[in-house]
């Protein structure tokens, strides 16, 4: 029985040596650190990439749309957004997104697919995201129905509440109205 005693401490040693070893050669593989950094970072939100999509939306004149259920922006798809319930003969798709655009949250994004309408809706009251557009984009909007907006020879660019939540704005061009 003595032996007993004395050789199961060495057992137990010698036991949890072994699992030791063969964690070891069963280790997760190397990450090169920096690799996976790099990769990451164009997942990040970058607000000046997201204001340079919208730099002439007061224009009516964006080159971000969506077809066949992909979004033209190489910034949007690197941040992973992709269109809710893809269907293009609605004439439009929503994309919820979590941006910064002027120091407002961005919260959803219309592309069309058919239709001409481009809009953000802005975590922010539109007299706030008026006066914030007036400076950026260096315009007056007129009031119009209720509604901010500035005619160009490219659209109709408006900025009105949401119907959804009256302290969000929506910020609209439509590229049919001139």
């Amino acid at each position: 029985m003595k032996l007993f005693f004395i050789f199961l401490p060495i057992a137990l040693a010698l036991s949890s040596i072994y699992e030791a070893q063969s964690r070891q050669d069963s280790k997760w593989p190397e990450i090169n650190i920096q690799e996976e950094t790099n990769k990451q970072q164009s997942v990040y939100r970058n607000e000046e990439e997201f204001e340079k999509i919208w730099a002439s939306l007061h224009e009516c004149s964006t080159n971000v749309f969506v077809a066949n259920g992909v979004i033209s922006s190489p910034y949007l798809q690197d941040r992973g957004y992709k269109p809710t319930g893809v269907n293009e003969s609605s004439g439009y798709i929503t994309i919820y997104v979590d941006e910064i655009l002027y120091g407002f949250k961005v919260r959803k994004i219309i592309l069309p697919t058919t239709w001409s309408i481009v809009a953000l809706f802005v975590k922010a009251p539109v007299e706030d995201v008026k006066a914030e557009l007036e400076k950026r984009y260096g315009i007056l909007f007129d009031t119009v129905d209720g509604r901010y907006e500035r005619r160009s020879a490219n659209g109709k660019f408006q900025v009105f509440s949401s119907y959804e939540a009256p302290l969000e704005s929506i910020v609209q061009c439509d590229s049919n109205q001139q």
